[in-house]
């Protein structure tokens, strides 16, 4: 049963308008007079049908004009029809949807507290008031938008609630909405749906608001937790050169509509303070700072930027980079030139290319061990090889002649896993080269030759090689920089890989795997007779690639930095495939440990990240195998909100409800009323209507 209540109660003073046509009425009614006459012979006798017609007639228009004020002042009262408790068993169920962004956003802590506790504590109160038969649902938006709490008892929301935490990731309301959307489809417009969207409205997180259409029989609150505008300071930036000595680039921004007081900015590696400055930043900039590595041990370092300041979400206050100092690679350069200056030796810009502090105390900077040789004693120097091991890479120019055992020496140490860089040149017989190298030698070798009418360039290489992953980049150049006047007329062998080509399609670099390392051939000089690549900028980032490909360490970890994670994702790591099927453990920031194992390839799945910070990748010895920085999105940084009714606008609703009926359309089912004045008015113009037609018409 439903029993009638008003919305502007007040308006129903206006009834007192009934007397008006009561008050016309009376004015208007025709009374007899008493008139006297001498006959009545001249008179016609009154029908009295007629007059009881007319009498009729006026009592209809009188009742009409009454009903249709009535109506009126009904309508403007806005009357709605309730449930009363004793029916509230017959009625459809109250759904009641909630959706909490739980994003980093919602870590923020403002003057009245932080914002995540004000969002459960605006759920728990508005849990409270509602109905016991009400049917609650719970989404969390952040990362991910999921069911927290599938429709039920609000007791289980509310459990729900008090279990849920926010994540250190961004999310988006949108993702939200299409759940709830989807939600309310599937039930009719005669139960009462009601959503609550609980957020910061961070404008970062409301993007695909828009393309989530609601159904127009949902009821929306927006509950705001959050400021419009919130004083934040992140380091959204973090560019840490992985080799020492070189600068790095750290972008910190300011997000506030006021200038900054000065805060400091520190620099720490492996949690120790390098350097620190002072900052201070005007209105919505931000700025550049560079911060230089010191010389660091081969291994994993863990550098940090720091801003000491204060302010709103001190989350995004930190921002961290995974190091991998490798160690340094021993190199043998073979020079037989003897008795000639520095510069003059053939593998001059082989070894300033590979190390410009060659003989320096700051020497190995870039991660290579270099020493030199002449080839008669090449023999002895692979035996001894170096302080820190054995030679990994062995770079040879051309020798006019092999000494007795070097050549075998030299196949054994490629087939072993080390690594083989040859170059031409005048002083090269090929004859000899092919005798004593034999299946070692890439291609087989013919006589040299010179360019006649224009230089030649390479103009074709594998992109897929990691020898050329420098070029890979925008604007970082390639070879075809390079003039090359000499080269050895080769043919390719079915078991070779050429890696690159002149112009006229002659190969440039030939790869040969031996064993278990790898050879290359280089079509020119080590010395500037025959190009002058070595002239150029690009020759340094290929030729420390070449010698780390051929060395067989791993491009992922030498010389580059681990690729950037964020915070709430998961990730997988490859690793060398002898690490097939091994048992692991994953160690998170706060120290939590995961256990997996690897698949059939080598590969590590499933590595959740929730927290930024720095995880760590250890076999079951210990041994860290990958350090993975994981930092927060720097989206989540930006506080500026939406206002509710800046919300409200912008969301968007269907046409038409999933399950619409016709009375749906006369009845405003909003908030578990049903209200009444389009129905009131409705009637009121159609006796309207009908008052014109009895009025007007004529009556004998």
């Amino acid at each position: 049963m439903f029993w009638p209540s008003f919305i502007n109660a007040a308006l129903l003073t206006g009834l007192v308008a009934v007397a008006i046509p009561i008050l016309i009425h009376l004015m208007l009614k025709t009374r007899q007079r008493r008139m006297k006459f001498s006959t009545l012979r001249f008179f016609d006798l009154l029908n009295e049908e007629a007059v009881r017609s007319r009498k009729l007639r006026h009592w209809l228009l009188l009742l009409l004009r009454l009903l249709v004020i009535i109506l009126l002042v009904l309508a403007f009262a806005r009357p709605f029809l309730s449930n009363t408790p004793a029916s509230a068993a017959q009625q459809q169920p109250q759904w009641v949807i909630f959706i909490l962004d739980r994003s980093l956003s919602m870590t923020a802590r403002e003057t009245e507290g932080v914002r995540w506790e004000r969002a459960r504590a605006a759920i728990r109160k508005i849990l409270y008031n509602l109905p016991r038969d009400a049917r609650v649902g719970l989404i969390a938006c952040g990362g991910q938008s999921e069911w927290i709490a599938q429709p039920g008892p609000a007791t289980e929301a509310l459990k729900a609630l008090d279990a849920l935490q926010p994540i250190q990731a961004a999310g988006d309301l949108g993702d939200g909405l299409l759940l709830a959307s989807r939600f309310f489809r599937q039930h009719p417009i005669r139960s009462t749906n009601t959503l609550y969207i609980v957020s910061d409205f961070q404008r970062s997180s409301t993007l695909k608001v828009p393309d989530a259409p609601l159904p127009p029989n949902v009821y929306v609150q927006w509950v705001s937790v959050g400021d419009a505008h919130s004083p934040n300071c992140a380091v959204t930036e973090v560019n840490l050169a992985a080799i020492s000595g070189q600068t790095s680039a750290v972008i910190v921004a300011n997000f506030d509509t006021d200038d900054t007081m000065p805060f400091p900015v520190q620099f720490l590696v492996d949690g120790k303070v390098i350097s620190s400055r002072t900052l201070s930043l005007p209105a919505g900039t931000q700025t550049n700072l560079d911060f230089t590595l010191p010389k660091l041990s081969p291994g994993w370092h863990t550098a940090a930027v720091r801003l000491e300041n204060g302010d709103t979400l001190a989350a995004d206050n930190t921002r961290y980079q995974a190091i991998y100092i490798p160690p340094p690679l021993p190199v043998l350069l073979v020079e037989p030139r003897q008795g000639v200056r520095i510069y003059q030796e053939e593998t001059f810009f082989l070894r300033t290319a590979l190390d410009p502090y060659f003989g320096q105390t700051n020497s190995g900077l870039t991660g290579f061990e270099v020493d030199t040789t002449t080839p008669d004693e090449l023999l002895r120097r692979l035996d001894t090889g170096t302080r820190h091991g054995p030679y990994s890479l062995l770079i040879i120019p051309a020798i006019k002649r092999w000494p007795p055992g070097a050549s075998a020496k030299v196949t054994t140490f490629v087939q072993n896993g080390g690594g083989l860089l040859l170059f031409a040149g005048d002083n090269l017989s090929v004859n000899h080269y092919t005798t004593e190298l034999g299946n070692l030698l890439p291609g087989r070798w013919n006589t040299i030759e010179s360019a006649t009418d224009m230089d030649w360039r390479i103009i074709e290489w594998d992109k897929r090689s990691p020898i050329f992953a420098p070029f890979l980049r925008p604007n970082a150049g390639s070879p075809a920089v390079a003039r090359f006047t000499k080269r050895i007329a080769v043919q390719p062998l079915e078991s070779d890989q050429v890696l690159a080509r002149f112009q006229d399609g002659h190969p440039a670099m030939i790869l040969r795997t031996f064993g278990q390392g790898r050879a290359l051939f280089f079509n020119t000089s080590a010395d500037t007779q025959w190009h002058d690549w070595p002239r150029h900028k690009t020759f340094v980032p290929w030729l420390h690639c070449t010698a780390r490909f051929l060395a067989g360490r791993n491009p992922e970890l030498e010389g580059t930095r681990p690729p950037p994670a964020l915070a709430g994702a998961e990730t997988e790591i490859e690793l060398d495939k002898n690490m097939r099927n091994l048992p692991l453990k994953w160690i998170r920031p706060d120290g939590i440990e995961q256990a997996l194992t690897t698949d059939n390839t080598g590969v590590a799945h499933g590595l959740e990240m929730p927290l930024a910070g720095v995880y760590s990748l250890r076999d079951s010895q210990g041994r860290e195998l990958r350090r993975i920085a994981v930092n927060l999105p720097a989206s989540e940084s930006d506080l500026t909100a939406f206002t509710p009714v800046e919300m409200q606008n912008r969301l968007p609703r269907s046409d038409t409800p999933s399950t619409q009926s016709h009375s749906s359309l006369w009845l405003n089912d909003e908030n578990g009323h049903k209200e009444l004045w389009r129905l009131l008015l409705l009637a009121g113009l159609l006796l309207m209507l009908t008052e014109t037609i009895v009025g007007n018409r004529t009556v004998p």
